[in-house]
């Protein structure tokens, strides 16, 4: 099936005031892609560029309150190349932005440059079990698989 992603910027005051920030057909078999909001920014996996039809994996930050973003100028503030073609969650806080991916891996990026700072190895050998979300609280970040339920504990 075709898929069509559209991040869309809307005036708060004013719905009427929207416009697509970037709309691309990724040719995929998966429509939604993980987004989440980390202090100022929000947080996306795409699967495309916004220049082209490349489908190199990435991960974009744009700004949480829209600043910097208009109908002609709506790049993200930050594109780094993802390590995983298939990311299944994203989630964060101060401390990290984590991505749950099909892979099985979980990555930590640093939550303002995107830089990659960890990867764990969730079903190592087992290729039967997968990974299906994520959740964070205070103290730990909760990993849900097929048959457990993992908790990290981060403080």
């Amino acid at each position: 099936s075709d898929c069509n992603p559209v991040l869309s910027v809307t005036n708060a005051d004013d719905p009427t005031q929207h416009y697509a920030a970037w709309s691309r057909d990724l040719h995929g078999d998966v429509c939604t892609k993980p987004i989440t909001l980390i202090g100022d920014r929000i947080w996306v996996a795409v699967s495309a560029h916004p220049d082209n039809n490349t489908s190199a994996p990435a991960l974009w930050a744009y700004p949480a309150d829209g600043s910097k973003m208009t109908k002609e100028t709506h790049q993200p503030l930050v594109m780094v190349p993802s390590p995983d073609d298939d990311p299944i969650a994203l989630i964060g806080d101060q401390d990290g932005l984590w991505m749950l991916a099909g892979n099985g891996y979980l990555y930590q990026f640093d939550p303002q440059t995107g830089s990659l700072l960890n990867s764990l190895d969730l079903v190592g050998a087992n290729q039967n079990t997968f990974a299906a979300n994520l959740a964070l609280d205070d103290n730990d970040l909760w990993v849900l698989m097929a048959q457990e339920l993992l908790r990290i504990h981060m403080r």
